[in-house]
């Protein structure tokens, strides 16, 4: 019996080594073996030395980081490391007088052939601390003041609803807030509804929506920003704006629809933008010329119909967007 069971374990740990003659041990479980190049540059490309920079690359344990490195950015900007990952891997970079960039991108690793390294660049933009002002913010849960009730389902159907919102005071208009001017207007329109009798949850159900956020006054206007995509190997920065909002350029509302076509395929003009200007309370003279108007960002969440964090510039003519802090968050006078 002794025997017996020498022979299965001898044979358990030859089969192991059989394995790992196959598959190199970096490359069994799912990991891969990964080059990592960075190269920290400002926003005019110029590269950024003595930036510490943590690189990690990341597996599918509890603590989701297989392995981690502290770097320096070297005088061209560069900063290196090889390891092994399963799933993606990340970076974190700073300096002194710049805003912090983070992010974490997953891998694909059916392109590249077992036993070679998947090449993995970055661009790290660091932006510059020009300067950072306090400014009126808060977080938003898009409202609306009425709504039909769907008996059948038991449930609000919001099929044409609108409602205002006061961005200096902070708040809707009545009868959801005390809101005094409504700088913002929401404006939800549910329409072409076709509820199967399983019910509006019905992963059948059907209907077109068009959701629009206009601004009141006539020379006000909201436009959409430049947000930094990862998906182009760009860097998130902690400040995810522009340091200043832009003169030109604003347009007096924002539609986003949603439908389906002819083939029942859904369509939507919905590009996910995650950023937003806007100008308010805009005074011009005899010649079109804005005299006097505030400024600010909008960061969107989930979606522009579901919730958003605005920040104002309380100071007239004053485009300075450079915020990122979290106490400014409520400070609505």
């Amino acid at each position: 019996m002794k025997n017996g069971v020498f022979v299965c374990g001898m044979l358990g740990v030859g089969i192991a080594l059989l394995g790992m003659a196959v598959a190199p041990s970096g490359e069994r479980f799912g990991f891969r073996y990964v080059a990592i190049s960075a190269r920290v540059v400002d926003e005019n490309g110029t590269p950024v030395s003595g930036a510490a920079v943590t690189l990690w690359t990341e597996d599918i344990s509890d603590r989701g980081v297989y392995e981690r490195f502290e770097r320096v950015s070297d005088t061209n900007g560069y900063v290196t490391a090889k390891s092994r990952a399963q799933v993606g891997v990340g970076y974190k970079a700073c300096k002194e007088g710049y805003y912090t960039s983070r992010k974490r991108t997953m891998i694909s690793f059916t392109e590249m052939p077992k036993g070679e390294r998947v090449p993995v660049d970055f661009i790290i933009r660091l932006k510059r601390i020009r300067n950072p002002i306090a400014m009126f913010a808060k977080d938003v849960e898009v409202s609306y003041s009425n709504s039909d009730w769907d008996f059948q389902n038991k449930c609000f159907m919001y099929t044409n609803t609108v409602s205002g919102f006061d961005l200096v005071f902070g708040d809707y208009l009545p009868p959801l807030g005390n809101g005094r001017i409504a700088d913002l207007r929401f404006h939800w329109q549910l329409t072409n509804i076709q509820i199967p009798a399983e019910g509006l949850c019905s992963p059948s159900c059907r209907y077109d929506t068009r959701f629009e956020v206009a601004l009141t006054n006539g020379v006000d206007g909201i436009m959409k920003g430049i947000y930094e995509n990862t998906s182009e190997g760009r860097s998130v920065s902690e400040l995810i704006s522009c340091h200043s909002a832009p003169d030109v350029g604003y347009q007096p509302n924002i539609v986003i629809w949603t439908g389906y076509d002819n083939e029942g395929k859904r369509t939507t003009n919905d590009d996910r933008t995650q950023l937003y200007y806007f100008r308010i309370r805009t005074v011009t003279n005899e010649v079109g010329a804005v005299t006097n108007a505030l400024y600010g960002k909008i960061y969107i969440f989930r979606g522009f119909n579901s919730c958003f964090r605005y920040y104002l510039n309380p100071t007239p003519n004053d485009r300075n967007v450079e915020s990122t802090r979290r106490e400014d968050l409520n400070n609505i006078p």
